[in-house]
């Protein structure tokens, strides 16, 4: 098939992705070209031309899960927003990242920094709404924000038990069940 030049994306670079040739596959469901193109981690793939131009399409599925958790992403968005939004609604500071989060999460060794419990947060949002993130931070002095020497992750049953309590009575009262039993 002939390409007119103007149309011709073969060598050109968009993003991660590098044009091999046209490609062979075709939709059935569109009648979009395709380009074969490859990741730079060498995975080779099928483009839609409007894709690689619009840049909805950056890189292989892979290469954009792993700098999703690079960068921190590794807390669901809703998760994050959720945490943010109702921390200023009560008239909270949050000054910290998600990177400051996962910081925190690293060097807890990713277990709860009152139980010791594993926890985590899901990869993906759907993951996360399967109920896989257990991770969840917490104000160490309920009086003042989310700031970065203010916070612990903990499993999110633990925060959800201690809710405003100060961290000191909440162990106290832990003490108190365990030592009635």
């Amino acid at each position: 098939m002939k390409i007119k030049k103007e149309h011709n994306l073969t060598n050109k670079i968009f993003n991660d992705w590098k044009v091999l040739q046209l490609s062979e596959y075709r939709s059935d469901s569109d009648r979009d070209r395709y380009w074969d193109c490859q990741c730079k981690c060498g995975t080779e793939k099928p483009v839609k031309a409007c894709y690689l131009k619009s840049g909805q399409s950056k890189r292989c599925v892979e290469c954009a899960h792993e700098r999703q958790r690079i960068r921190g992403r590794k807390i669901p968005l809703g998760y994050w927003n959720n945490m943010k939004r109702n921390a200023l609604k009560r008239g909270l500071e949050f000054s910290i990242t998600k990177e400051d989060v996962i910081s925190v999460l690293n060097r807890q060794s990713n277990k709860c920094a009152l139980s010791g419990l594993p926890i985590q947060f899901a990869e993906t949002a759907s993951d996360h709404l399967q109920g896989k993130t257990t991770a969840s931070v917490d104000r160490i002095d309920s009086k003042h924000g989310y700031k970065i020497s203010n916070i612990q992750i903990v499993h999110k049953t633990i925060n959800f038990m201690k809710r405003d309590l100060e961290q000191d009575d909440f162990i106290t009262l832990c003490e108190h069940v365990t030592s009635n039993q």
